[in-house]
């Protein structure tokens, strides 16, 4: 056996580490290819476990969601001893590497997210041409760990969301890591968000009320206005005071409420496919926040 072929095959930080599975078997949670959004996993921290080289293919973000217990990282001839804990977060920039790595503690899970560079250019355009963000370990973030929680709950939804929501969240997270965790390179002053024209806001208006039902997404919407998606999300709320999932969603319960009002012979199933919700249960909960009562009150009085 050669010399090439016995050494350890290197892994991505995310490879040799288990996805938490159900009682049947499958991922929790685990983006499939139609996911628009950042690549996202749970993923198991072990107890006890030993690995061999490791790298960032691109920038990660690990999310402990719960267990404890310390780390041990040999790289480039030292080694150094690192704590895991609830909501504490690493950051991998791109090509980080370890040769070796340990673990010992209480098992839990992490959420991993993570950025590769066609995603990103795809949302930023012409914001910039990839993400920069610093490697850091032992990182404690509040807002991060509420973005990437919740990304990590539409995940395991399957997206019933929406694609909007999903990509929303996504720039989100990346505009949040470039201006609080990039690199000087990748992190310029943060200017104020700059204002939609009123042609691009009249043409926004028109489009979402005549694909109201469609699943619309950030950069569908972004089109319209011939912006990134990455600037488009900022520019639109800056100019309506609400994400464009927020607008598309309230465009949706105001028709609905007319839907309600002047269609008894509807179903309230037949109005939330029409208007693009995933099932019945998702519209009456959206209605339900929106307006503080059901569909089905609604219609009772």
């Amino acid at each position: 056996m050669s010399e090439q072929a016995r050494e350890p095959r290197r892994r991505s930080f995310c490879d040799d580490v288990a996805l938490v599975r159900d009682a049947a078997g499958q991922p929790v949670a685990r983006t499939r290819e139609e996911w628009v959004g950042v690549p996202t996993a749970l993923l198991e921290i072990p107890a006890q476990a030993e690995s061999g080289p490791k790298y960032a293919e691109a920038p990660t973000v690990l999310i402990a969601t719960s267990g404890r217990g310390r780390r041990w990282y040999r790289r480039a001839g030292s080694e150094r001893m690192l704590s895991t804990c609830p909501t504490m977060i690493e950051l991998y920039g791109t090509g980080y590497e370890i040769d070796r790595a340990r673990w010992e503690g209480q098992p839990g899970e992490c959420i991993a997210l993570r950025f590769p560079s066609t995603m990103v250019t795809a949302l930023l355009h012409d914001e910039a041409s990839d993400l920069h963000i610093e490697t850091r370990h032992e990182v404690f973030d509040e807002q991060l760990v509420t973005l990437g929680t919740e990304l990590l709950r539409e995940a395991r939804r399957g997206a019933s969301t929406g694609a909007l929501y999903v990509e929303g969240l996504s720039i989100a997270i990346l505009g949040f890591l470039r201006e609080r965790h990039g690199t000087a390179r990748a992190s310029p002053p943060a200017a104020a968000a700059p204002r939609l024209s009123e042609r691009q806001r009249a043409k926004l208006i028109d489009f979402v009320t005549a694909h109201l039902g469609e699943d619309l997404s950030v950069s569908r919407l972004a089109e319209q206005a011939a912006l990134s998606p990455f600037h488009f999300a900022r520019a639109f709320k800056a100019s309506f005071e609400l994400s464009p999932h927020r607008y598309v969603q309230q465009q949706r319960i105001d028709r609905a409420t007319r839907l309600l009002r002047s269609a008894a012979d509807r179903s309230i199933a037949d109005i939330a496919f029409e208007l693009g919700f995933s099932s019945q249960a998702h519209f009456t909960e959206v209605f339900r926040r929106h307006t503080g009562t059901t569909p089905g009150r609604l219609r009772e009085h």
